[in-house]
């Protein structure tokens, strides 16, 4: 779909989204007490998560690069990858998520994986918050800092002390590894195959192969 608007109309599509998002967002905020509640609980919380050291580039480009690939040319959400996704979900009577690195941390924090349409809805409106209240680079750090990759493992820097895996001494095929555990933060016999077949992945597209 970039190759026939090109980037600059992705930008300007996400951006007028973005400006309806926002307006959405003030109109729950004075019509719905529980959509005032997740608000308050997430500003709380995301706070507690900035971690100002920086993590690995390396490690954030390839995390990007297969969780949110338009990450740095949306605000928030992206409308296109949203309507890919219904397309897909109707087409294929499958369920494809459309999640950016924002929606999933707004999920993260609020610690709500519901799959409900009100879930949904909301998580987009308060990726709108996290867009405007945080620089791209804050976001991906904060993301990589808070994600719970298990009920004990929260974070990419106890993941690799968990998994002996040296932060400030990652190899390519380290980052590839942890940047698949994402979507499998978990390892069993039954995933183990599509984690390597992720790892893969990812290695080709940060190697242009």
């Amino acid at each position: 779909m970039e190759q026939v608007f090109g980037l600059k109309m992705v930008k300007i599509i996400n951006y007028v989204s973005y400006i309806l998002v926002r307006g959405l967002y003030y109109i729950n905020l004075y019509i719905s007490k529980e959509f005032r509640e997740l608000k308050i609980h997430l500003t709380e919380n995301v706070s507690l998560h900035l971690n100002k050291v920086q993590l690995p580039e390396q490690l954030i480009n390839a995390t990007i690069s297969i969780e949110d690939k338009r990450f740095y040319n949306h605000n928030g959400h992206d409308v296109i990858s949203i309507f890919r996704a219904i397309i897909n979900n109707f087409s294929n009577n499958r369920i494809q998520g459309a999640s950016t690195i924002e929606q999933q941390l707004v999920r993260t924090i609020l610690k709500n994986n519901e799959q409900t349409f009100k879930r949904k809805y909301f998580e987009i409106l308060l990726s709108s918050l996290i867009f405007k209240q945080f620089t791209k680079t804050e976001i991906i750090n904060l993301y990589l800092s808070c994600y719970k990759f298990h009920e004990k493992i929260k974070g990419v820097h106890v993941i690799c002390e968990k998994e002996n895996y040296k932060i400030d001494a990652l190899t390519q095929k380290d980052i590839y590894e942890i940047a698949a555990r994402f979507k499998y933060p978990m390892l069993t016999k039954g995933n183990y195959i599509k984690y390597l077949k992720r790892v893969r992945t990812i290695e080709k597209i940060n190697n242009g192969t």
